[in-house]
């Protein structure tokens, strides 16, 4: 709901079709595997969303990357 009423869209099951951000706590290697064949995107704990609405704006995603803290590698992943 928050992401909705702050002007973004949600997608409850990922279709990798516009996606510019996949948001979760842990990501296992299949995923990995599967988002790595549809696009270019940040992938951010949860964090990133409460933290921006708080600030008031959009916040670096950087900070909030579970790739680096998972699996070593860079803040925004490219997938292509």
């Amino acid at each position: 709901q928050m992401i909705c009423d702050h002007g973004g869209r949600f997608d409850p099951f990922f279709t990798g079709s516009g996606t510019t951000h996949f948001v979760a706590e842990n990501l296992s290697y299949a995923k990995l595997k599967q988002l790595k064949s549809k696009q270019s995107m940040y992938v951010v704990s949860p964090d990133w969303i409460t933290e921006s609405v708080k600030a008031g704006k959009r916040q670096n995603e950087s900070a909030f990357s579970i790739l680096k803290v998972q699996y070593g590698i860079q803040r925004k992943y490219a997938f292509l």
